[in-house]
């Protein structure tokens, strides 16, 4: 008859027990799905700033160009447009819009290019987003109109 040394039958045991595995378990998989749910509404609020840079500036430009009579300064399309989407590009920092205006001419017929910048807090994919190669776009979304004087 072989003996079997003390304390061997508990380890065999616990190797067979499977009580603590599914908690093991979700804990791998709630914490892969949190960071993807985090990144997709990341990448949503992203797209919401741009989509909003972009309305501001159309916007902008159409502002600047249909006053046929007396057209609007730089200085008054920076106000119209800051004063219109300070909040909803204030973002997490509350700098509010960086806009630029730039004309070619003040004839008809000549561009009037309207940009509009904000800066882009990530939440949850800050450090990976600042080592891509296009940081610079993912952190500051941007919209740019061109439209002609009339």
């Amino acid at each position: 008859m072989v003996r079997k040394q003390p304390g061997s039958w508990r380890w065999s045991q616990f190797r067979r027990r499977q009580e603590g595995a599914v908690a093991v378990e979700f804990a791998l998989v709630i914490t892969l799905l949190l960071f993807i749910l985090g990144g997709v509404i990341d990448f949503g609020h992203y797209f919401y700033l741009r989509h909003v840079a972009t309305t501001a500036s159309r916007e902008g430009a159409r502002f600047g160009v249909v006053y046929s009579n007396s057209r609007p300064s730089d200085s008054e399309i920076i106000a119209y447009i800051t004063s219109k989407y300070s909040e909803s590009l204030g973002g997490c920092s509350g700098t509010g819009p960086k806009v630029t205006v730039t004309r070619t001419g003040a004839a008809s017929g000549s561009d009037l290019t309207v940009r509009v910048e904000t800066t882009k807090e990530w939440f949850i994919l800050n450090a990976l987003v600042s080592k891509l190669p296009s940081a610079d776009a993912l952190l500051k979304p941007a919209g740019v109109t061109v439209m002609k004087l009339e």
